[in-house]
């Protein structure tokens, strides 16, 4: 059963070739509690993109400022602020348990 989804730096397979095995991206609301990270630069997903994904996604939508696309290359390594948002999807006792 999934408890939540913390989805950071979605893509938009959509519009770029590279990643057209992923097309193309459902838009149903998901039945769980979810949260979209996205970035105000993000290359691979531009803002109003990531905003579409949450809404159809039922998902709350958090958008940083000038992150890129969020990951290690654009300079995040360990990541509080995830890990607090995960926190808020209930995720709690599961981290417990993976430790």
């Amino acid at each position: 059963r999934i408890h939540g989804a913390l989805l950071v730096a979605p893509a938009d397979p959509e519009n770029r070739s590279a990643l057209a095995d992923f097309a193309p991206v459902p838009r149903k609301r998901l039945q769980f509690p979810s949260i979209v990270v996205g970035s105000s630069n993000d290359p691979y997903c531009p803002v109003a993109q990531t905003s579409h994904y949450a809404q159809a996604w039922g998902s709350r939508l958090v958008l940083l400022d000038k992150s890129g696309h969020i990951n290690v290359e654009s300079g995040h390594g360990d990541w509080p602020f995830g890990l607090t948002l995960l926190k808020t999807l209930g995720a709690e006792p599961l981290l417990r348990q993976a430790a």
